[in-house]
């Protein structure tokens, strides 16, 4: 089996490109791994002092069928002891064919 590893640059190269593209006003592509990483790397704050993160859904389409529940939460949790990971990030669906229901029914 031939193990296919995506191309890095060397540190050189990587400060040639942010030269380059600085006389171009051209911002380093987030596809390089160096630049990736000082991107979206932890430093600033404390982890305990990060604001609660939501994930919002809105589809066409009913994607849970047996209930009429709008909107649905989840949060991410152990998959067999069911404890939750921490209290920072919600995903919400709302299923708008339902919710159109909703607002007729309460109207």
């Amino acid at each position: 089996m031939r193990l296919l590893l995506p191309f890095t640059r060397s540190y050189g190269e990587i400060k040639r490109l942010a030269r380059e593209n600085a006389e171009r006003a051209k911002p380093l592509s987030p596809t390089i791994d160096f630049v990736f990483k000082t991107l979206f790397s932890g430093r600033g704050e404390d982890f305990k002092e990060a604001k609660r993160v939501y994930v919002i859904f809105f589809l066409d389409f009913v994607l849970f069928p047996q209930s009429a529940k709008v909107p649905r939460r989840y949060v991410l949790m152990e998959e067999s002891e069911h404890d939750r990971l921490n209290e920072l990030i919600e995903v919400v669906y709302y299923e708008m064919p339902k919710t159109a229901d909703a607002v007729k029914e309460y109207l």
